[in-house]
């Protein structure tokens, strides 16, 4: 069932009820309601839009919540669990170790996360990009070695019209975030090209032989395309892991953890 923008409308409404009592005791027909939907009729509509189950989103952002609470404070972590409605800290860590892969504990000890790991609050736009703006395509090969500009974060702005008067190269350009595993919330932005080019300053980034899932996209917010494929597209690998390489050639994003 692809759904309609009532639907869609229908699903931010019953999201946006949650979010506001994230922190309480808040029940799926109660998201059912804020939709005006019956439990039924909702949960098949709320699965549609989103590809999860109310269920699964409600515990994905209880979770996520939680793990920004146990960057960004001292509470013990019974508390933590307690606060994102965790009934005791046995469940609340079995919960946080099946989808994150390490315990509460662990998570805080290693201090920076990648933010790509958090689940963020699903609005409007992303169900509109995931629903009409993401589509699977077959995983195809990537080039082995890209060479080009590379910078830290977005610092050098974009970079594709210096590379190519540099060039003048008019093949595809390779745009890249790669995500050092040691220091993951450090990213890197590449621009280049697979052909080898011998000029000083370039640089070469080899990218892994590794599993990698690519989706055909429209959008030109790589971060919100990257979100809809990791924690919708992709909902069933659990647990996540922390994105490596965010490769996107024309319309095309591939991704590898």
């Amino acid at each position: 069932m692809k759904p309609d923008s009532f639907q869609i409308e229908a699903v931010c409404r019953a999201i946006d009820a949650f979010e506001v009592n994230l922190h309480e005791d808040f029940t799926v027909q109660q998201m059912a309601e804020a939709a005006c939907y019956s439990l039924f009729h909702f949960c098949r509509v709320f699965a549609a839009v989103t590809r999860l189950t109310p269920y699964q989103y409600m515990l994905r952002r209880r979770l996520a919540q939680s793990a920004i609470a146990l960057q960004e404070t001292d509470f013990n972590i019974s508390r933590v669990g307690l606060d994102c409605c965790f009934n005791s800290p046995e469940v609340y860590s079995r919960a946080f170790k099946r989808y994150y892969g390490v315990l509460p504990s662990q998570w805080r000890n290693e201090k920076s996360h990648p933010a790509s790991l958090v689940m963020p609050r699903f609005d409007l736009r992303l169900l509109d990009l995931l629903h009409n703006g993401i589509s699977i395509v077959a995983t195809e090969l990537l080039p082995e070695k890209l060479h080009g500009i590379m910078t830290y974060k977005d610092s050098g702005g974009n970079q594709e019209p210096f590379l190519r008067s540099l060039t003048g190269s008019d093949e595809p350009v390779s745009y890249v975030r790669w995500y050092p595993p040691d220091a993951p919330e450090r990213w890197y932005s590449f621009t280049g090209f697979a052909q080898p080019i011998k000029i000083d300053g370039l640089v070469s980034l080899e990218l892994p032989r590794s599993e990698w899932f690519t989706f055909a996209t429209s959008a030109g917010d790589i971060e919100l395309a990257t979100i809809c494929i990791q924690h919708i597209l992709l909902s069933d690998r659990v647990p996540l892991k922390p994105l490596v390489f965010v490769v996107r050639i024309g319309d095309r994003i591939s991704i590898t953890a």
